[in-house]
């Protein structure tokens, strides 16, 4: 996706989510990208910033997922199938690749129990 395609010396490139784990990084980041064509739209700030102007004097290029079978796999969505089990193949392959793993099982000591599968965005 890219925001403005006039030619400027302002480019930012975002990129949230690499792999399935961070999914929820993708969600957040399409809610800005929300928030940001609403201020455009109204003429108004976001955080402070006048988006008009910002979107006159840069290009924002996003790229909200790399890996969207990846995020399948770590929500659930992905359980069964050739897909799944072409996966389940890979990561047999790798004994440190929890399968499928989840944020929260990656970072259990910092708290995380269960993660809410519907955030309502």
């Amino acid at each position: 996706m890219l925001l403005n395609l006039v030619e400027v010396q302002k480019r930012c490139f975002i990129l949230v989510l690499y792999t399935g784990n961070e999914w929820i990084t993708s969600v957040l980041l399409m809610k800005f990208i929300e928030d940001y064509c609403v201020a455009y739209s109204n003429n108004s700030d976001l955080y402070g910033y006048s988006v008009k102007r910002l979107f006159n004097s840069s290009s924002i290029y996003i790229m909200p997922m790399v890996n969207p079978d990846g995020v399948d796999l770590v929500t659930g969505s992905l359980n069964s199938g050739s897909a799944y089990l072409s996966a389940q193949n890979i990561a047999s392959q790798f004994a440190t690749i929890p399968f499928p793993s989840r944020l929260e099982s990656k970072y259990k000591w910092c708290g995380f129990k269960n993660l809410p599968t519907n955030l309502g965005l």
